[in-house]
């Protein structure tokens, strides 16, 4: 998945892009939203540009365009087009929010 697949949320991707153009990737990173919302795809489009080898960026976009995205062709994003690549860790809502009911219910 990359950034220019995802519609909207310009200002959220070029963040991310210059966050790791300027090597200020947290080590972790969480994306929380509504079931449909694009969070899953955003999530894969950014861990997908930070491992991809062949980053592109456009230095002349402007504010209303996309600052860069991954190539898309590289053996790390080919890896991430099939939901195979080893770094991704992701986590179920379902399992977070149960995990976070669990702790705040015991004694």
């Amino acid at each position: 998945m990359q950034f220019a697949q995802i519609a909207g949320q310009i200002q959220l991707k070029n963040s991310l892009i210059e966050a790791v153009k300027e090597k200020r990737v947290p080590h972790a990173q969480l994306f929380a939203g509504a079931a449909g919302s694009g969070t899953f795809a955003m999530a894969l489009a950014y861990a997908q540009f930070v491992s991809c080898t062949n980053r592109q960026y456009n230095e002349s976009a402007g504010e209303n365009e996309l600052h860069g995205d991954s190539c898309g062709k590289c053996p790390s994003c080919l890896k991430y087009s099939k939901l195979a690549h080893v770094v991704r860790k992701m986590i179920p809502t379902a399992v977070v929010l149960y995990s976070a009911i669990s702790r705040t219910s015991m004694p």
